[in-house]
């Protein structure tokens, strides 16, 4: 693979810049406050990643929202279907960008880029980062 490793199980530890990215995604005040009063998961959400050659599953799992998500691709261009965290549909593109697995979420018409997703490790901690515009939110993972 020649990659980072990736793959675990891993619970979110902290998160920087949620609301702004919230709000980039046009998600209403009120599930921002409800995300914010649950410290936007950190402690609780968990994700999985596995990865066997070129396909790649992650899965997303909030305790706070009750929301699980997976998503199951390969890195190399595949197109699955995912959601915005505002609940709008998108075609999700994957590839890998050095070492660091990046996700693109696009319209469903595949036109326009919504968020960019990017996963890389910093020591022994997973970072997302997720961009929306000029906002760039950061969550970062603990092995479990």
């Amino acid at each position: 693979m020649g990659k980072t490793d990736i793959c675990g199980n891993w619970k979110k530890e902290s998160t920087e810049k949620f609301d702004e990215f919230l709000q980039a995604q046009d998600v209403g005040w009120m599930i921002r406050q409800a995300a914010k009063a649950f410290s936007y998961g950190a402690g609780t959400d968990t994700m999985t990643i596995s990865i066997d050659g070129d396909n790649i599953k992650i899965d997303f799992v909030s305790k706070a929202s009750g929301c699980n998500q997976g998503v199951v691709g390969k890195g190399k261009g595949e197109n699955p279907e995912g959601k915005a965290p505002n609940g709008d549909a998108l075609i999700i593109v994957m590839n890998w960008n050095g070492d660091n697995l990046q996700m693109e979420g696009h319209d469903k018409a595949g036109k326009k880029k919504v968020v960019i997703e990017e996963y890389f490790m910093e020591g022994d901690k997973l970072i997302k980062t997720l961009t929306v515009g000029d906002v760039v939110a950061r969550e970062v993972y603990v092995k479990v």
